[in-house]
């Protein structure tokens, strides 16, 4: 089993908004085993903690949102995939405004300042035990077992991308399976 992980300091940034242009300063704190992600929404009264959970996400267009009782973050998405891509599985991100700022538009602000602290509790882990199929109206999600044992991270896909030189989804949308040439 592999153990779990947090964050080894506190991590803090300002920047603004991308859909609202309000300023925003976010902070990263380590938090405790077993505790998961949890986006902490100062500002609003008292401060409101939003699990970085499915069942909290929320409808919106062009951005990631999760919300508990009316009160909403917006625009998780990319320190979300920094916090994935870390193997973060316990952290705060307190914001005190309505979205996560921007930065560049991308997670590297987030990985560039993160160190990481492994703790004594091992993580549970997902295993699909056969491939699952799902669907609603126009989407569908799939789930596969894996070929092989190796976790995907950051680290390990990116090459593999590299190599394969093309990436195919299936748009819901377009109802069209699109592909893209990876830059080498």
């Amino acid at each position: 089993m592999r153990s779990q992980h947090t964050l080894a300091q506190t991590i803090s940034c300002k920047g603004v908004g991308l859909h609202t242009g309000h300023p925003v300063t976010l902070t990263l704190r380590p938090a405790a085993p077993d505790t998961g992600l949890i986006f902490v929404r100062h500002g609003v009264g008292k401060s409101v903690s939003v699990k970085a959970s499915v069942c909290n996400l929320i409808p919106t267009e062009l951005c990631t949102a999760i919300s508990v009782n009316g009160t909403s973050i917006k625009t998780i998405e990319h320190v979300l995939s920094a916090l994935v891509g870390l193997e973060v599985d316990n952290a705060y991100v307190e914001v005190d405004a309505p979205e996560v700022p921007v930065m560049d538009g991308s997670a590297a602000p987030f990985v560039r300042s993160s160190s990481i602290h492994s703790m004594f509790s091992s993580r549970d882990r997902f295993r699909v035990p056969a491939s699952v199929t799902r669907n609603s109206k126009r989407r569908t999600l799939r789930a596969n077992r894996a070929l092989n044992t190796e976790r995907a991270t950051a680290k390990t896909l990116l090459p593999t991308l590299v190599r394969a030189r093309w990436c195919a989804v299936r748009s819901p949308h377009l109802n069209q399976q699109q592909s893209w040439l990876l830059q080498s």
